[in-house]
């Protein structure tokens, strides 16, 4: 028997930027339930962004100045979908 398995993060065609600057483009990303994620790269390479934005801290400030940086995609973390608003406080506790 086999057990199914959910993501618990999803991230679609992610695009974060800031002015004309891309800070992360393209990321496809799925971590299902009890799978681990390392994150490696060079230093400036956005591996503290991509967690930011999986935590939603990403709106601790505002990196670009805008409404929102986010250009393009969506992230869900366990199922609630998180893209170009400002996520509600009852959803990060």
């Amino acid at each position: 028997m086999s057990t199914a398995r959910s993501s618990i993060i999803e991230l679609k065609n992610y695009a974060l930027q800031s002015g004309y600057s891309a800070l992360l483009q393209g990321i496809e990303l799925s971590v299902d339930s009890g799978e681990s994620l390392g994150v490696v790269g060079p230093a400036g390479s956005g591996k503290s962004l991509l967690l930011k934005v999986i935590s939603q801290s990403i709106w601790d400030r505002n990196i670009s100045g805008l409404e929102s940086p986010i250009q393009s995609g969506e992230c869900k973390v366990f199922g609630d979908v998180f893209s170009d608003k400002k996520p509600s406080s009852a959803s990060l506790s």
